[in-house]
């Protein structure tokens, strides 16, 4: 665990005073194409319009193989201890030093610029604060938001893709997502269907299962852990059959060091051949250039941390390279974090609007969403 820092309470304090908790949202982008998909949620046994969150608890079927000269009944075994319970903040206060409490604002990566708080949410279970980062100026600004969630229980964190008639991965917007499933909280994932390989499960559901070589791969475990594992040594079947799995995400790389220490150069991070013309430093769109990007991290049990920035906009934006993607997710206290897809596929959503300015026009396939709960 990092060494806790000198909160800044005081300066959140003072923007909350002046800009309160309203989401201050930009309009969303008109979607260049119309989604065809249905959305699909793993892991929900009632109708999630109706902001109902009960989930079941997966468990993958044993194989064939795995089952061969087992007994019918099974062996009773000694009760697991009970995991620690997590402290979910109860008031605005508690929120931002909690929040606070865990950043490391002194020596900072970045040119610091304003931070004001767009918006807040307590209820049972979850926690919400989203903070609005702007570093550096002119052609050279940044502009991201950073979303600090504090969960109870991490099947809170429903994953939601769209599904066509067939049952195959097809694209579908945040709008839908929000308006369906009356989503609180809504962030673009992985983007399964713009690539064919790597293994995607949601809600302990396996949508793809194809090689990861190669490439960091992302596990979410029903207790919440999040962890990087090798794409190389990785046995899906294995890892599903050990029945805790919540959430796999495949796209990377890992932004932090196994120690969680930020990585400085292009070299640092695992990017292969799959990504292929992404690697180039000469495409627009590529992983070593400035970039719209999205991130998720865990900055310790129960408290997650995601982050949007938003790029190719001159003068508001102009994205963030790899090495500072690292830096912001460490600075914001990630013990460990993992890039998601980017460019135009970079969303949040908070209360039915749009948080950032997206300019890609792209909708993806999947999304994290936090349903809004009664009270």
């Amino acid at each position: 665990m990092k060494n806790t820092v000198a909160c800044v309470f005081e300066l959140l304090l003072t923007a909350a005073v002046l800009y309160g908790t309203t989401a201050c949202v930009a309009s969303p982008t008109p979607s260049k194409t119309v989604p065809q998909g249905v959305i699909v949620v793993p892991g929900i046994e009632e109708d999630p319009s109706k902001g109902e969150s009960i989930y079941t608890n997966p468990k993958a079927s044993p194989s064939a193989e795995s089952t061969k000269g087992e007994a019918s009944e099974s062996t009773p075994s000694s009760p697991e201890p009970a995991p620690p319970e997590k402290t979910i903040p109860q008031t605005e206060r508690e929120l931002m030093m909690a929040v606070e409490s865990c950043k490391l604002p002194r020596d900072s990566y970045f040119e610091r610029g304003e931070a004001t708080i767009v918006a807040s949410q307590l209820s049972d279970g979850y926690a919400i604060l989203i903070r609005k980062l702007v570093f550096g100026r002119g052609d050279d600004q940044i502009t991201c938001y950073v979303a600090d969630v504090f969960m109870e229980d991490i099947k809170d964190l429903i994953g939601c893709v769209f599904t066509d008639e067939e049952g195959k991965i097809a694209e579908g917007s945040p709008q839908q997502v929000t308006e369906q499933l009356n989503a609180l909280f809504v962030v673009n994932t992985d983007f399964m269907k713009g690539r064919s390989w790597g293994l995607y499960v949601r809600g302990g559901q396996v949508f793809r299962q194809k090689k990861t070589k190669g490439i960091d791969v992302c596990c979410i475990k029903t207790d919440g852990t999040m962890q990087i594992l090798d794409g190389d040594t990785l046995d899906p079947d294995a890892l599903m059959a050990q029945g805790d799995v919540w959430h796999v995400l495949t796209f990377g790389p890992s932004l932090l060091n196994e120690d969680g220490t930020p990585r400085d150069k292009n070299s640092d991070f695992r990017i292969n051949d799959n990504y292929q013309g992404w690697n180039d430093d000469k495409t627009y769109y590529g992983f070593l250039s400035p970039n719209p990007r999205t991130a998720m991290g865990q900055a310790r049990d129960g408290h997650y941390i995601f982050a949007v920035v938003d790029g190719r906009d001159e003068g508001y934006s102009k994205g963030m390279t790899f090495p500072q993607l690292s830096h912001l997710m460490y600075e914001e206290g990630c013990e460990v974090a993992y890039n998601l897809d980017g460019g135009g596929s970079v969303f949040m959503y908070y209360d039915g609007k749009a948080v950032n300015s997206n300019t890609g026009g792209r909708n993806p396939s999947d999304y994290f969403v936090i349903l809004k709960k009664e009270g």
